[in-house]
């Protein structure tokens, strides 16, 4: 029923919070929440996919990364609803770029994605918790490839919302 849908989503919006609020120091209860909230959250029949379901999913590659966890749920959840989306496919490959840089060089997907997504802006977006990972890393060659592609993107992000000011005055 109406009602009912209406609970789910409030009951889905303080999930979200909480979850949010864990992240930096609980990020495994964080995950907990999250998946939580993918669990309950419907993708309707005409495709709409719910925004607690999209940020939840994405929460959850990013504290995978994080944490180390296995994302292979979370990937194939992204690939299934999430990968049309046009503000969400950006940050989906941002995130697998950074996790492939834990190996190997990613310079080439790196100008591919700037090409792609030049104007591309990470709104509600922070970058604090990959900047944590990153600086915590032991290996100093992975840490600094890391570091490099992650302050790309967050250049890339000042520079975009430098432009998108420019646009509104």
């Amino acid at each position: 029923s109406y009602e009912d849908d209406i609970f789910q989503k409030e009951i889905t919006d303080a999930l979200f919070l909480k979850s949010f609020l864990l992240m930096g120091d609980y990020s495994q209860e964080s995950m907990e929440i999250f998946d939580e909230i993918i669990d309950r959250c419907k993708v309707a029949e005409d495709g709409t996919v719910p925004r607690n379901f999209e940020y939840s999913v994405i929460n959850n590659i990013e504290l995978a990364l994080i944490t180390n966890d296995d994302d292979t749920k979370y990937r194939d959840l992204a690939d299934t609803y999430l990968y049309d989306l046009e503000d969400t496919r950006p940050q989906l490959e941002m995130l697998t770029i950074l996790k492939n840089a834990q190996e190997l060089n990613q310079d080439e997907a790196m100008q591919r994605w700037r090409e792609e997504y030049k104007d591309y802006y990470f709104k509600n977006w922070s970058f604090e918790e990959l900047k944590k990972w990153n600086s915590r890393m032991e290996d100093a060659d992975r840490r600094d490839r890391i570091s490099r592609y992650l302050n790309d993107f967050i250049k890339h992000n000042n520079t975009t919302s430098i432009k998108k000011e420019d646009i509104k005055g």
